[in-house]
């Protein structure tokens, strides 16, 4: 993705409130932009320095967030400064017409210590060893300040990571890429690497979306203005995450499931969080769905109502060896369901959605369509 490196391009205008984003992330511009707000990017550039006394994470990367913020915001004022007389007093005389900065800043916690980005090559291989060792936290703080009130908000989400077992023969390819980031590893590139998480998937890429929305529509903005789209495009980065996942976890049926596909089937909670998980093992018994279904915990149960279930291919609706998977998938009251791609054969092809749909649940077919087609090539050749 290209950012617009021309600074201060638009954040004058007397039409409306403007936006500053304080980040060159490209992760952090894609998901702001997916709000449909227009803003133009100014990135701070000094070091980043936090009181050594300050020990909770939430409160370092918000005081980070609000150091870039401020920074940027004298940017903004020594560019006004240049304007002629007369725009310059308008700026300055009417707080309206200041826009508004929204940065944020990111680290990880690990057995309590702070995580940045590596200093050098052992020490990002000593960093990736050790988060893929243990479970960490990912902290994301952010600022939002009216460089014209000076109102100011700050804010923070924590998510915590589960990661994979990797080898280190890896870890020169990992480290190669992003060095430039903390922990040395990115979610949405590393898909592999991350075995769960637990909490906001945003954050982790470094904006909590959700928050900063609630800040924006409450405090700056009526509620038409900012939209949150739920369109693939912009769900991209968090269902390839978990379709991934699902793909890896069919693999695990290898030869025992023919002639049925291979299949696996994921389901987060609202907070993005895996409540349960099940693959095809053997042809004639549970399809991923059901047996995904069953690993849901008691305690979890509660929260099929707002779950979703990633599955890489369309459930089945009729009677075989096994009941419908559509059946099973509205008893169990599931909100959302992420396809990878239709099943093409003669008893199912898009019937299956359509019963979903019928039922009112939201449907989203077509993540990693090539993929789910590549795992099942076997199965489609017999169609």
């Amino acid at each position: 993705m290209t950012i617009c490196k021309k600074m201060y391009k638009n954040i004058f205008r007397k039409d409306k409130k403007n936006i500053i984003l304080a980040s060159i992330s490209p992760q952090r511009y894609k998901i702001l932009k997916s709000l449909g707000v227009d803003f133009e990017v100014i990135a701070p550039i000094l070091p980043e320095k936090f009181d050594k006394n300050i020990k909770r994470p939430s409160l370092i990367v918000q005081q980070l967030a609000k150091q870039k913020a401020i920074e940027v915001k004298q940017k903004v004022l020594k560019k006004i400064k240049k304007l002629e007389y007369h725009d310059k007093e308008s700026y300055l005389k009417d707080d309206k017409k200041m826009p508004i900065i929204i940065s944020a800043d990111t680290i990880i916690f690990c057995k309590g210590e702070i995580i940045g980005k590596p200093k050098s090559y052992r020490n990002a291989k000593n960093m990736l060893k050790k988060l893929f060792k243990t479970p960490h936290y990912v902290y994301s703080g952010f600022c939002i300040l009216d460089s014209g009130s000076n109102k100011t908000f700050l804010g923070y989400e924590k998510t915590k990571i589960f990661m994979n077992k990797i080898s280190e023969k890896f870890f020169d390819e990992i480290i190669k890429k992003h060095s430039d980031k903390a922990g040395c590893y990115s979610i949405q590139d590393n898909f592999d690497l991350v075995k769960s998480i637990s909490g906001n998937f945003y954050n982790v890429m470094g904006l909590p979306k959700k928050k900063i929305v609630e800040i924006l529509k409450k405090v700056f903005f009526d509620e038409k203005s900012i939209k949150l789209d739920e369109s693939i495009k912009n769900e991209i980065e968090k269902n390839e995450f978990f379709m991934k996942k699902t793909i890896k976890l069919a693999k695990n049926g290898g030869n025992n499931t023919y002639p049925n596909p291979l299949v696996g089937a994921i389901i987060i909670d609202e907070n993005d969080k895996i409540i349960g998980k099940g693959y095809h093992k053997k042809y004639g018994e549970n399809h991923a769905e059901v047996e995904a279904l069953i690993s849901v915990k008691e305690k979890d149960k509660n929260k099929l109502k707002n779950a979703t279930m990633f599955v890489n291919l369309e459930p089945c609706c009729h009677y075989g060896k096994t009941p419908p998977c559509t059946d099973a998938i509205l008893s169990a009251g599931i909100k959302k369901l992420v396809i990878g791609t239709i099943d093409y054969t003669k008893k199912v092809n898009n019937r299956g959605i359509e019963i979903l749909k019928k039922n009112n649940v939201e449907i989203v077919v077509g993540v990693l369509e090539k993929e789910a087609k590549i795992l099942n090539k076997k199965f489609f050749g017999n169609i």
